[in-house]
């Protein structure tokens, strides 16, 4: 059209006026209407670049700062494997971090009222009565609780 508003862009593509074309833009490589884009590396790639996009980035340090590593960050917040020569706690392997397990012993007593936490064969606290004639039963009104038999008391009343 005579007089329009329509003209040639730097990619010699007839745009605006009437087209319903509009202008080219230029790549992160500066080529008019290239494809190049930054990818997630911030690497110019793609398009005329000759770079695979994403094959240009560095790989993530690990929690022990090791570019592409395996260490990792346990269940306790601890920087353990790879590099680090660290390993996470685990006293009777069963698999859980001694931080997060509340039974260190796997005797069936939460470690908050085990008497030895890290001794399967004792467990949580008992009642002990005493016996103060030697028969072997103990008497009902007169008991202690404790993790170890005391002297002179028994298990039964």
């Amino acid at each position: 059209m005579l007089g329009g508003a329509a003209f040639y862009d730097n990619c010699n593509t007839c745009v605006g006026g009437t087209t319903g074309n509009e202008p080219c833009d230029v790549d992160c490589s500066g080529e008019w209407g290239g494809t190049a884009e930054v990818d997630e590396c911030d690497v110019c790639a793609g398009g005329n670049t000759g770079i695979v996009p994403g094959e240009s980035c560095e790989p993530e340090e690990d929690c022990a700062g090791v570019p592409g590593g395996s260490a990792y960050t346990d269940a306790c917040g601890n920087c353990v494997g790879g590099t680090t020569g660290n390993t996470t706690v685990d006293t009777n392997d069963d698999g859980e971090a001694d931080c997060i397990d509340n039974d260190d012993d796997g005797d069936g007593v939460d470690d908050g009222v085990d008497c030895e936490p890290l001794n399967a064969a004792v467990g949580a606290s008992s009642s002990w009565y005493a016996d103060n004639d030697g028969d072997g039963l103990g008497d009902p009104n007169e008991s202690v609780v404790d993790c170890y038999q005391p002297t002179g008391y028994v298990s039964n009343n």
